[in-house]
């Protein structure tokens, strides 16, 4: 109590001259991180009383009905100053809203600013919501005036104080300041994240610009800048200065960053883009709470269960699906929810022919706080049904190989093989020379030595080749391969023979079914 009288005995002489001074905290553009105007704070540092923190002054200075002075003088002596600086750049004043109902004062804070011979268009008042506003008219009076001479104003600590969406509507502000405390509590505290998601999708949907007090860390501003907001200030973009060091903000060569304008996409325009994704997506789309309701589904998703979308939004699994489905739903589901990982999950519901291609995708908050699951589902039943007709045609194809002994070779001038192409049934990772003694053990015995003594006897000739032999394909079945080779001829030499073993097992079948046809035909008849 001895330290409260005693400032409130200081504050007329620290109020009349002028020892109380302006400290200047700069306002960046979150995108950019260049400083785009500074909020003028005043700072008292007694001879007496050393330093006196504003919680203590300012009421002190209300009670004796100073305050009106004490920002007259605050606002002169800052844009005295910053009127030196280079580059552009605006300057924030705080004013309570009971300073805002007295036309006088606002005519006084005018006056200051022409006297220091600062823009109108570079001040910015901030209307704080430390006070419950009495006189409504009033403000909006004294608002119409400060916009008049070109002045801007903004709500301050929005949503910490007396303010109202009706306020915000009535009252023509021309920026949003975000009360310092929510931004504090963003890692800690999902509420607050939600509060700071809403005020910024409020301030794009009113398309006035919204600036986050207290950004103290670098994940404070990462995740300002992912909901769209604009603008921050705080101890990460620098601590109050005095006007002396304040203007190193700016930077040598800084270009001015337009405050009126931005291209982020604010959860504004975030919910109507997700809402015509929904809408206009052809998969199915869903998203599933902790507590396992489809908080939001689209058309694709609804037509997927065969249900209108009245009967599957805001519904639980169990509310949707029969026990014996819903249970197994439910387990997919936790299972996502715990995060386990994986390819997406093939779903077909029982008693129908239609087959899903199921992602699940859990969401998750800035701190990490499980929100739920996005879901993703794709019909794969016309591609399950190619696959299949695939995968019946290759089952073919390879059986046909299997039992048809084609077979390309290559052999050397002296008529040695060099090369044979696998067979179907050989095992993984043979060795040429052993494909090529298998091949020589599958030739029947009987046409083996015939083959080779007509093979080496032709060779001389360079001429296409061709002969046929028995082999056994598959193990335990003879059938009959014609083999034909041409050269390959350079300079007039043999380089090479290229060659293939090609199935004619019915053809041999046929041509000795017409001899004993022909046998028979041509034998004489009984009794002639």
């Amino acid at each position: 109590m001895i330290v409260r009288r005693s400032v409130h005995d200081r504050i007329a002489e620290a109020v009349c001259f002028q020892h109380i001074a302006p400290v200047f905290q700069p306002i960046v553009h979150l995108r950019s991180t260049r400083t785009v105007g500074f909020e003028v704070l005043a700072r008292w540092t007694d001879s007496e009383l050393g330093p006196v923190s504003p919680e203590e002054f300012i009421p002190a200075a209300q009670a004796k009905s100073l305050l009106a002075i004490l920002t007259y003088n605050l606002i002169r002596s800052a844009c005295t100053s910053a009127s030196a600086w280079p580059h552009d750049f605006y300057l924030a004043f705080n004013v309570p809203p009971s300073l805002m109902q007295d036309v006088q004062a606002m005519t006084l804070l005018a006056d200051a600013v022409t006297e220091a011979g600062f823009a109108f268009s570079r001040v910015r008042i901030e209307m704080t919501e430390a006070e419950l506003v009495e006189d409504e008219q009033a403000v909006r009076r004294a608002v119409q005036l400060l916009k008049k001479k070109g002045m801007k104003v903004v709500l301050d600590d929005f949503g910490a104080g007396f303010s109202s969406l009706a306020r915000l509507n009535e009252i023509d502000f021309d920026e949003i300041k975000i009360d310092g405390g929510f931004i504090r509590r963003i890692d800690i505290d999902a509420d607050s994240r939600r509060i700071i998601s809403a005020i910024v999708g409020l301030g794009h949907s009113l398309e006035i610009p919204v600036v986050a007090e207290s950004v103290e860390t670098p994940e404070h501003a990462d995740f300002l800048r992912r909901l769209g907001c604009e603008y921050g200030q705080g101890w990460l973009f620098g601590r109050p200065a005095a006007a002396e060091d304040a203007h190193l903000f700016l930077g040598p060569g800084a270009t001015p960053v337009s405050v009126e304008s931005s291209v982020t996409l604010s959860p504004y325009h975030r919910q109507y883009q997700l809402e015509t994704l929904y809408t206009a997506s052809p998969v199915g789309l869903c998203f599933v709470d902790t507590a396992k309701r489809h908080v939001a589904a689209n058309g694709a998703f609804c037509k997927m269960l065969d249900k209108p979308p009245e009967q599957v939004v805001g519904r639980t699994i169990r509310e949707i699906f029969s026990t014996e489905v819903a249970t197994m739903i439910e387990e997919i589901v936790d299972r996502k929810l715990l995060g386990e990982q994986g390819d997406p999950l093939e779903f077909q519901f029982p008693g129908t022919q239609e087959i899903y291609l199921i992602y699940h995708h859990r969401v998750v908050d800035d701190a990490g706080l499980l929100l739920g699951l996005s879901v993703v589902s794709l019909d794969i039943t016309a591609r399950k049904r190619a696959e299949l007709a695939l995968h019946d045609s290759e089952r073919q194809y390879r059986n046909s190989v299997e039992l048809s002994p084609t077979v390309m070779w290559i052999a050397e001038p002296d008529g040695s093989l060099s090369y044979i192409s696998p067979m179907a049934d050989e095992p993984q990772g043979r060795s040429l020379e052993d494909r090529l003694n298998s091949w020589y053990l599958r030739m029947n015995s009987d046409d083996r030595a015939r083959v080779r003594e007509h093979w080496l006897a032709w060779l001389p000739t360079g001429l296409p080749f061709e002969t046929r032999f028995r082999v056994e394909w598959p193990v335990g079945t003879w059938r009959w391969v014609r083999s034909r080779a041409r050269p390959q001829i350079v300079d007039g030499v043999v380089e090479r023979w290229f060659g293939a073993f090609s199935d004619i097992t019915r053809e041999v079948e046929l041509e000795q079914r017409v001899a004993e046809l022909e046998a028979v035909l041509g034998s004489p008849r009984p009794g002639s």
